[in-house]
C-alpha cells in the first residue's frame, strides 16, 4: 500500500472507532443487556479467584479477554468493590469495541480480492455506518468478537488459494478455533476451509494424500489446538460437565423449545427472516437488493475466491434461518455475515456502474461513488439518530418518573425484570415477575416493555396466555405514564415503557367478569 492509501484506511478505521466508542458506557452501573449480566457475574468470580466457567451457553473467550484487560489496568489503577460490576462490563464492551473497529481493516483486505482500492474503501465505509455494526460493538456480548475472527478466517482462506504456506495453515487453524471460542456457530467455517484446501492443493499440482496436503492439514490442526487452548482454557481445568450441559440447553433452545416458548421458524418468513427483520429496515432496499445481485454475480464468476465467499455465507445463513428465532436483538445473529454482504453489494453496484457508465459515457468510478453514497444514506442517517437518542434512554426516563411519583416499597409486576429491558428497580420496589391475571391483585403497578409485549402481539398464537394478559392490561388498567422514544426502539435501546395502575375500579371489575 502507498502512504496515502494507508492514511485513507487509517482515517476510516479511526472514524469507526469513534462511532463505536461514543457513549459506550451507556446504562452503567446498571446492566442493560442480559448476556452482559451473566458474563459480568462469571468474570467477578475470576476476580475472586474462581476460574471455572459455569455457563458455556456462549463460549468464554470474551470473558478471558475482558478479565485480562481488567487485570492489566487494575495493576496500574485499582477500583472500589462498588465499581467492580460496572468496570467488568465496560471491559467486555471494550473487547467488542476493538473487535468491531478491527473488522473494518480486515474487511478492506478481504474486499481487495474482488474490488479496486477505491471500491474497497467505499465498501468499508458502508460497513462502518450500518447501525447494527456500530451498536453491536457497544455491548459486552460476543457478536463483534465472533465477527472479527470470522472475517479474519475468511480472509486467510482467500489467501490460501494463492499462497498456501505452512504459516497460513497454522493461522487458519488458530483463528478458526478462536472464532468458535467467541461463538459456536463459527464452526461452519470448516466448510470454506475444506474447499480452499482442496483448490490450493490442486493448484500446487499435488494430490490430496500427498505430503504437501497432509503436512498443511496437520499444521491446521496444530493451530486449532492452540486456538482451543487459548479460547477454552478453563476446559483444561475440568469444566467439561458445564460445557455439555450448556450445549444441551442451546440445542433445546434453538431446535426444540424456542426462546421462552416462542417457536419462530425460517419457514414463517420463507427463509428471509433476517433480510425482512434485520437488514432491510436499517439498510434499505438498495443495500438489500445489492446483496442478492452480488450473490448472483459471485455465482457467475466461476472463480474459486467467489465460491469460497458463497461457502462462507450460505451454510451459516441457512442454519441461522433454520433455528428458532429470538424475538429481540436478532440482528446479532446475522452480524458475522455483514462484512461479506458489503462485498457482495459492492460487486453488484460495480457491475451496475459499468453498465450505466457505458450507456451514459460516464466515468465508472464516479457512477460507483454516487451509487454507494445513495446506499449509505439511510443506514448513516439511522445511525446518527440512534446515537443522538442514547441519552436519556426511555429506561432512565421511567426510573426518574418512578422515583418522583411512586413511593418506595410498592409492588411492581415486571416480566423478566433482569433482562435489561427495564430500569433496575430491585433496590426500591418489591417485584412480582409472572405476567398472569391472577397475580394482578398482588401488584400495585405493572411496568410493561415493548421488547416483551411486542413479541406476543406479533405472534399471538405462540403464547396465548401472555398475549391475553397484555391485551387485558392495555384495555382495562389505568395508564399512568408512558416513556416513548423520540425516534424509534433499536435493539434494546429506547423501548416503549408503560406504567399501569392495577388497584383501580375498572381493572377490578373487568377481572371479576
Amino acid at each position: 500500500m502507498r502512504k496515502y492509501q494507508f492514511l485513507i484506511l487509517f482515517l476510516l478505521v479511526a472514524a469507526a472507532f469513534v462511532l463505536r466508542l461514543w457513549h459506550i458506557d451507556f446504562g452503567l452501573p446498571e446492566l442493560y443487556h442480559p448476556d452482559e449480566r451473566i458474563a459480568t457475574d462469571e468474570i467477578g468470580r475470576f476476580v475472586d479467584g474462581d476460574f471455572s466457567v459455569k455457563r458455556y451457553n456462549h463460549p468464554p473467550l470474551i470473558k478471558y479477554a475482558a478479565y485480562a484487560g481488567l487485570t492489566a489496568v487494575t495493576l496500574i489503577k485499582g477500583y472500589s468493590p462498588e465499581e467492580q460490576k460496572a468496570r467488568i462490563t465496560l471491559f467486555m464492551r471494550f473487547v467488542s469495541l476493538l473487535s468491531g473497529t478491527a473488522i473494518v481493516a480486515v474487511l478492506f483486505f478481504a474486499a481487495r480480492a474482488f474490488l479496486s482500492f477505491y471500491q474497497s474503501i467505499l465498501c468499508c465505509a458502508l460497513y462502518t455506518f450500518i447501525p447494527m455494526n456500530i451498536f453491536l460493538s457497544k455491548y459486552g456480548a460476543p457478536d463483534a468478537l465472533l465477527s472479527f475472527f470470522f472475517l479474519l478466517a475468511v480472509l486467510l482462506q482467500i489467501r490460501m488459494l494463492t499462497h498456501y504456506t505452512k504459516g497460513i495453515a497454522v493461522l487458519n487453524g488458530l483463528f478458526f478455533l478462536l472464532a468458535v471460542a467467541a461463538k459456536y456457530n463459527a464452526v461452519f467455517l470448516v466448510i470454506p476451509f475444506t474447499f480452499a484446501h482442496f483448490i490450493a492443493v490442486r493448484r500446487a499440482g499435488q494430490r490430496l494424500w500427498s505430503s504437501f496436503s497432509v503436512v498443511r492439514l496437520l499444521l491446521f490442526c496444530a493451530g486449532s489446538f492452540a486456538g482451543c487452548f487459548i479460547g477454552f482454557i478453563t476446559l483444561f481445568l475440568g469444566d467439561w460437565k458445564y460445557l455439555f450441559g450448556a450445549l444441551q440447553y442451546e440445542r433445546q433452545h434453538l431446535f426444540a423449545k424456542g426462546h421462552y416458548g416462542l417457536t419462530i421458524t425460517g419457514w414463517d418468513y420463507f427463509y428471509c427472516f433476517h433480510f425482512i427483520r434485520s437488514i432491510l429496515p436499517e439498510t434499505g432496499l438498495l443495500f438489500t437488493a445489492g446483496i442478492f445481485g452480488g450473490i448472483i454475480i459471485l455465482l457467475a464468476k466461476k472463480n474459486p475466491a467467489a465460491y469460497l465467499l458463497l461457502l462462507a455465507i450460505v451454510p451459516y445463513y441457512v442454519v441461522v434461518e433454520s433455528v428458532y428465532k429470538v424475538p429481540v436483538v436478532y440482528q446479532r445473529y446475522i452480524l458475522p455475515l455483514m462484512g461479506l454482504y458489503c462485498i457482495s453489494c459492492c460487486l453488484f453496484f460495480d457491475w451496475v456502474s459499468g453498465v450505466v457508465g457505458q450507456r451514459l459515457k460516464a466515468d465508472k468510478t464516479q457512477v460507483f461513488s454516487v451509487l454507494l453514497i445513495l446506499v449509505m444514506m439511510l443506514p448513516a442517517y439511522k445511525s446518527v439518530r440512534y446515537l443522538s437518542d442514547m441519552y436519556p434512554d426511555t429506561r432512565m426516563q421511567m426510573k426518574s418518573y418512578l422515583k418522583e411519583n411512586v413511593p418506595a416499597g410498592k409492588r411492581l409486576l415486571i416480566e423478566w425484570p433482569g433482562a435489561g429491558y427495564y430500569p433496575y428497580l430491585f433496590d426500591r420496589y418489591r417485584i412480582v415477575t409472572k405476567p398472569q391475571l391472577r397475580l394482578l391483585s398482588n401488584a400495585d403497578y405493572v411496568l410493561a416493555s415493548s421488547l416483551m409485549y411486542d413479541r406476543y402481539f406479533d405472534y399471538p398464537d405462540e403464547l396465548p396466555e401472555k398475549t391475553h394478559f397484555y391485551k387485558f392490561l392495555f384495555q382495562n388498567a389505568e395508564l399512568i405514564y408512558i416513556a416513548k422514544p423520540e425516534y424509534e426502539t433499536y435493539l434494546i435501546h429506547n423501548p416503549e415503557l408503560r406504567l399501569y395502575a392495577t388497584q383501580n375500579k375498572r381493572t377490578q371489575n373487568a377481572r371479576q367478569k
